[in-house]
């Protein structure tokens, strides 16, 4: 999804020496891909509790 907004990262903004790493830009990209896995993590668990559901009571 970051990619399709134009977030995404590349190879060619790589910060050169004396370069400010923390751009704006880097952090709200940075920021997008923390909430993106931290949303991953109870879909997991939902998953495998319907998958167990499913199998036991079928």
């Amino acid at each position: 999804m970051i990619r399709t907004v134009g977030l995404g990262r590349s190879n060619d903004e790589t910060p050169v020496f004396g370069q400010d790493q923390n751009t704006t830009k880097s952090k709200v990209v940075q920021l997008i891909g923390a909430v993106q896995t931290l949303l991953r993590i109870p879909l997991i668990g939902i998953n495998v509790l319907v998958i167990i559901y499913e199998l036991l009571l079928g």
